[in-house]
């Protein structure tokens, strides 16, 4: 963007705002809007090029910023943020301002407000001579917890969720599983994907055992059982049970693929029975899981 756009001193009176300055320098099409945030001596202004914002997104504006008042010039880029800096050590007003500047939209938080939060050790905004540390809930329509961090020195701003630790993870999805009352939905596969990453965890197993025998929607059965397979031998006992007394033919059809896929000369005397089986679906998977036992 170039600080010399277009105005022309022999056409137009000289400006009487920084508001109307900006505007004017700014390119053709470009509504200079306010971003909110009021930090002395610095006018920060947003620059609106009119394009459509996704229904799952904020709207939020590339930002210049003008230090001094009228005829002083228009900071873009990293200037603007040294500005910032430079004209606030109010750690929330600094937040906000980074924030802004970054294009980013949340609650800044001034302290834990749950036992999440405080798990993560969320605290109001922190300065100190090097870094600028702030917690933010942000996202839609659901608000996830974000860490916010900026480097004074060299202007790097990081914005992400907090590591949780493999046992709260862990714990979180047995929760979950523990539940089993629907059917496939992104939040039962991603807790049996985890309890099947940790299927050395005796927890882990009997939550998955468990879900497997007890879930209560058929389809979410035979996510358990798929999954099982990452489990290995362990999961031979009862992925058997499973084939011999599900209700669900699709469901006992899973199992024996699983076993089948599993190659266990444990699961011959099931699958050779099952193969025998009135049911159709049964018997064909039975029986195309003995194919891949014997070779």
């Amino acid at each position: 963007m170039d600080s010399g756009h277009p105005i022309d001193s022999g056409q137009q009176a000289a400006p009487t705002t920084t508001f109307e300055q900006v505007q004017r320098w700014a390119p053709p099409g470009t509504k200079v809007v306010g971003v909110g945030v009021e930090i002395p001596g610095i006018e920060l202004f947003g620059l609106d090029d009119g394009r459509p914002v996704p229904m799952d997104a904020y709207k939020t504006y590339p930002v210049v910023a003008v230090v001094g008042g009228l005829g002083k010039p228009i900071l873009q880029g990293p200037d603007v943020m040294k500005a910032v800096i430079a004209a606030t050590r109010d750690p929330k007003l600094l937040a906000s301002a980074t924030m802004v500047v970054n294009r980013r939209v949340g609650q800044i938080l001034d302290s834990a407000g749950d036992d999440l939060q405080r798990k993560r050790g969320v605290t109001a905004p922190a300065l100190s001579a090097t870094a600028l540390d702030f917690w933010v809930l942000s996202g839609s329509p659901y608000r996830n917890l974000y860490h916010a961090h900026l480097d004074l020195g060299t202007l790097a701003f990081t914005f992400q969720e907090p590591a949780v630790p493999d046992s709260e993870q862990l714990a979180n999805a047995l929760a979950v599983l523990a539940t089993a009352t629907a059917g496939r939905t992104q939040t039962y596969d991603l807790a049996i994907d985890l309890a099947v990453k940790q299927c050395s965890d005796p927890a882990a197993r009997k939550a998955l055992f468990e879900a497997l025998a007890t879930g209560k929607q058929e389809e979410f059965r035979m996510r358990v059982a798929t999954a099982l397979k990452g489990c290995g031998p362990v999961a031979i006992d009862p992925l058997i049970a499973t084939l011999e007394k599900d209700p669900s033919s699709n469901v006992k059809g899973t199992a024996a693929d699983v076993l089948g896929q599993l190659g266990d000369p444990r699961a011959k005397p099931a699958l050779e029975k099952a193969a025998q089986s009135s049911d159709s679906t049964v018997s064909y998977m039975a029986k195309d899981a003995l194919k891949k036992l014997k070779k």
